[in-house]
């Protein structure tokens, strides 16, 4: 059977602890081995105390573990001890420490020290006393001959008696016997030489380590060395041999046995109900309560609900296979991709397809925390369908936009009863194109630019792989005629392109629907690259303003030379009537020089003109390169003021000359 589940949670309690569930009149609770928990009810309602505070010792450490947060108390690893034990003495925490094999607890000294940790249970011995730790307690006892203890008691053995020690009390059972548990009101016992006892009746015999698992109305089931035996009826029999059992429980209406590997329950007839992984397990009447790795679960046993039910297993053009999965259980679909989940009441439903389209079967893992298990379905789906019709087309050109000199043309028709994307890739040689698909139907043009060198193949082959989910749904093989074409000699466009400054392109060009043929002829522009300019000069060229330095500049593919002010200084002196003008100039360029109406053109040398008092400057100007520089130059006030005296001295002669003084 697989179970059904009530509820499944998840629990927020420290890893590192072993936990067990304890029924107490119907109310179901999480117990632990740790030294300090909190109370966790479980069932019927989940409630945890306020003070969720767990302390345990684990890995060398005394730890706290509060509102999910982990931190440490005691790090045993700065104190002197071979060993340190923690122990909860009604809700306090003391210390039992291990030197140089003795013990030492509350200054007194023990030989002796035995832990149980699956009964959570330790007990403290030196030739006077026996000291036991257990359920919150520290009891004290004369040091017996022995002490055997399990989930239901203890027994401290004695010369001729033997002490039981149970949650409930205290009893004296004579001559010495093993305690086992109580069955409705009576005491079961082994005796030293393996007789199993119910209060004073021999029911049975067992030689070996025995526990009891539980009884109800009707059986009783024991561990009898690797053999697990029930009692009906005054006959014994084996329900297994499993030397890996560790514990059971048993009611009137279930029987439980957990292993290492598994915890198997059965009905009170033995009859197998479920195989789980390993578990806490107990029972009420109708609930089986499990716990494993901070997960709590209640299995339902009066429903018989389906953990999968298979609504659709056939794939058409409108819709998926329908799956549903019950609550709690969480699927692994290791054939099947999910397209939707939706919840609908107790169930998950899952719209699902193929991995790989016209699969007859897929399995389905379904998973809990306690239970899991797999499935086969039978299903029904379609291969693609795929048609490709088309040709390869070879040119001494280029394909449109690339440097391939083929093209291959298909045209592709089909259908892909998919509802999830698929990938149709096409290759040639080491050329590869892909296309990804949403719909169905496939009716399209496809070009592939690819490179052919081999001028003698006449035809050649293509692939086409229809691909979903990572998985190859379909392989096909095409053969294809190629068709050679060349450009038409009649039809050359022509064109001139400025490639850069330096070069002119003349460029033959020609296009069909897919290929374009190309030629190019270069030719030099011998362009003046060079430019001199005075530094300091601002220049602007495409919106952006450049300063010229002293030297080369480097802007937009020319050399600008940035000089000095060529015309240093100008000398000018006076010989009556004439200016005397002498550049002083830094190179020996051309020069002109104008003043008043007269002008000077020629290399720089002394230059004579007529005074002319109407005009106090003097421009003068040299070219280098493609430029002209040029400066004006102002005669001083002290020389203007000196033509005039000479002027007026020249015209008084005069006037004196024809008799006026």
């Amino acid at each position: 059977m697989h179970p059904i589940y009530k509820t499944v949670l998840s629990l927020d309690v420290p890893h590192n602890l072993q936990y067990s569930l304890l029924n107490i009149s119907d109310t179901i609770f999480l117990e632990s081995n740790a030294l300090i928990q909190p109370v966790v009810s479980l069932y019927p309602k989940f409630k945890v105390d306020k003070e969720n505070r767990w302390i345990f010792y684990a890995n060398g450490k005394l730890l706290e573990f509060v509102d999910n947060k982990l931190s440490i108390i005691e790090n045993n690893a700065n104190i002197d001890a071979n060993y340190i034990y923690y122990v909860n003495v009604e809700g306090k925490i003391e210390k039992i420490i291990e030197k140089n094999n003795y013990y030492v607890y509350n200054s007194e000294i023990y030989d002796k020290i035995i832990v149980n940790e699956q009964n959570n249970m330790i007990s403290l011995l030196n030739k006077k006393k026996l000291l036991l730790f257990w359920n919150k307690m520290k009891l004290e006892y004369d040091t017996p001959r022995n002490i055997v203890n399990n989930k239901n008691g203890i027994s401290l053995l004695y010369d001729d008696h033997t002490k039981v020690i149970t949650i409930t009390g205290e009893k004296i059972i004579e001559p010495n016997r093993i305690f086992l548990g109580y069955i409705r009101e009576k005491t079961l016992s082994k005796t030293l030489d393996g007789k199993i006892m119910l209060d004073n009746s021999v029911i049975g015999i067992c030689k070996d380590n025995t526990e009891l698992i539980g009884a109800n109305s009707d059986i009783i089931v024991i561990k009898c060395g690797n053999s697990i035996k029930y009692l009906k009826d005054s006959v014994w029999k084996e329900i297994a041999t499993d030397s890996s059992v560790l514990d059971g429980f048993v009611n009137d209406n279930f029987i439980i046995i957990k292993s290492e590997k598994e915890t198997k329950v059965f009905d009170k007839n033995l009859t197998p109900l479920y195989i789980l992984n390993k578990c806490e397990a107990i029972a009420n009447s109708k609930y089986i309560f499990l716990y494993f790795n901070k997960n709590f679960g209640i299995i339902d046993t009066l429903d018989n609900s389906s953990i999968l039910k298979v609504e659709k297993n056939y794939m058409d053009k409108k819709s998926p296979l329908i799956l549903y999965i019950i609550k709690y259980y969480y699927p692994e679909f290791t054939d099947l991709d999910v397209i939707k989940k939706s919840e609908e009441g107790k169930y998950t439903k899952f719209l699902v397809e193929p991995k790989l389209l016209g699969s007859k079967k897929a399995k389905v893992r379904i998973n809990s925390p306690f239970f899991s298990t797999e499935a086969e379905i039978a299903i029904d789906s379609k291969e693609p369908y795929i048609k490709a019709l088309g040709e390869i087309v070879r040119s001494n050109g280029n394909v449109l936009g690339t440097r391939m000199n083929s093209i291959i043309k298909l045209k592709l028709e089909g259908e892909v009863n998919t509802f999830l994307p698929y990938t149709i890739l096409i290759s040639y040689k080491n050329f590869h194109h892909q296309i990804t698909f949403t719909r169905q139907k496939i009716s399209t043009d496809v070009k592939i630019p690819v490179n052919i060198f081999d001028h003698k193949l006449k035809n050649d082959i293509i692939y086409i792989d229809v691909v979903k989910s990572g998985r190859n749904q379909q392989s096909e093989e095409i053969l294809l005629p190629i068709i050679d074409i060349t450009e038409d000699s009649t039809k050359w466009k022509k064109e001139i392109i400025q490639a850069n400054k330096d070069i002119v392109i003349k460029r033959l060009s020609q296009n069909t629907d897919d290929i374009t043929w190309e030629k190019n002829y270069i030719y030099p522009t011998h362009r003046k690259g060079i430019i001199i300019k005075p530094k300091d000069t601002i220049i602007n060229t495409n919106n952006v303003k450049y300063r010229i330095k002293r030297g080369i500049n480097y802007i937009n593919d020319y050399i600008i030379i940035g000089i000095d002010n060529i015309v240093n200084k100008l000398d000018i002196s006076i010989d009556f009537p004439y200016l005397i003008i002498s550049p002083n100039i830094q190179y020996n360029y051309p020069v002109e020089i104008f003043y008043s109406t007269y002008t000077y053109r020629g290399f720089p040398t002394k230059v004579v003109f007529p005074i002319d008092p109407a005009y106090d400057k003097i421009i003068v100007r040299t070219y280098i390169g493609n430029e002209t520089v040029e400066r004006t130059f102002k005669i001083s006030k002290d020389m203007f003021i000196k033509i005039g005296l000479l002027q007026a001295k020249k015209i008084e002669d005069y006037l004196k000359s024809i008799g006026i003084d």
